[in-house]
């Protein structure tokens, strides 16, 4: 299991305070050590009783979560998502075959990043979901969400569902029921955002 000190070493500028400490990092230590005690792992209901478990919460006006939560976006650091994805990893029993999210196919977003490296820690198959969109998910309003065009999959009968970021939980519910409403069904995400 990866330490969070391993998964946070991965550029030469803190995402945070822009600090340099001489080695290669994605936050400098005191950063890092911040980032640590915000760790929550916990869980809270959304809709049909699903349950969305996150890593870290995060409020309006939270500048420094901000931060972190913009260095993350694009997919391009891998390795940090390499390393949130063991967090994820060693919190979930998972028996299924493959790793959800809610983006398309060939686009390399936060989401799909997640996934991918997901799957990989656990050895499955990362499967997008979103057939198609113009817009981004993040300029989407709550019924837009719900009414997003996902691939459905009836058959599935256990889906583990990665986001990097969820807010009232409706793609959490669209991609639940276009799974075909799985018996065991698990969502996860790096941030719970809450309203304002």
């Amino acid at each position: 299991m990866w330490s969070l000190d391993e998964v946070f070493k991965q550029l030469r500028f803190c995402a945070t305070c822009g600090s340099g400490q001489g080695s290669i990092q994605w936050l400098c230590a005191p950063c890092t050590a911040k980032l640590s005690e915000r760790l929550v792992i916990a869980s809270r209901n959304v809709g049909h009783g699903l349950r969305h478990h996150y890593l870290f919460e995060w409020e309006p006006g939270d500048v420094f979560m901000d931060r972190i939560v913009y260095s993350l976006k694009g997919g391009v650091l891998r390795p940090v998502y390499s390393g949130l994805a063991h967090v994820i990893a060693a919190h979930t029993q998972y028996s299924g075959s493959r790793v959800f999210y809610p983006s398309r196919r060939g686009l390399a977003d936060h989401a799909s990043c997640l996934a991918e490296q997901l799957a990989r820690a656990m050895g499955l198959e990362a499967q997008p979901l979103l057939k198609r969109s113009w817009r981004k998910q993040a300029l989407l309003n709550k019924k837009e969400r719900k009414n997003q065009a996902f691939e459905a999959f009836t058959n599935a009968t256990k889906a583990l569902l990665v986001d990097d970021i969820v807010t009232s939980g409706a793609t959490v519910e669209a991609c639940y029921l276009a799974l075909g409403q799985p018996k065991e069904f698990q969502a996860w995400s790096l941030f719970y955002r809450k309203s304002l």
